[in-house]
């Protein structure tokens, strides 16, 4: 009997988190949908929130960072852009998008190294990238 009541009570549990999840992943759908209406609004700084906001729900949301990233580029904030692609590239390390923008960053700050094997990494995935070459 008691099996029984520690199986109903598992169950109830798992769909808790369930549900937990799926509330989850659509509060993270709505703020990306959101930010990117304010992004194309041109209200770069309502956009920062919504994303930032899709990112403290979904840690690992590439997409997140990665079209946080491209509104601070547009806020004037580089040095924030730069961490936020960096973070792409540390979720997903064949990020082409986010490689080339590190490269970009790395030649603008005259760390030619870095910049190559940021554009090597790139090559080696696709060697007739023509923003790489």
């Amino acid at each position: 009997m008691q099996q029984i009541g520690k199986s109903i009570l598992l169950l109830i549990l798992f769909g808790l988190v369930m549900l937990g999840c799926t509330s989850d992943e659509k509060k993270k759908i709505s703020h990306l949908e959101r930010g990117k209406e304010f992004f194309n609004k041109g209200e770069y700084k309502s956009a920062e929130i919504e994303f930032k906001n899709a990112i403290q729900i979904d840690p690992q949301s590439v997409e997140a960072y990665m079209i946080l990233g491209e509104t601070y580029l547009k806020l004037g904030n580089p040095r924030s852009a730069f961490k936020e692609y960096s973070m792409v590239v540390e979720l997903e390390p064949d990020n082409i998008q986010a490689l080339l923008k590190l490269a970009t960053f790395y030649l603008l700050g005259k760390k030619n190294e870095e910049a190559k094997e940021k554009i090597d990494l790139v090559l080696a995935k696709e060697p007739k990238n023509i923003e790489a070459l």
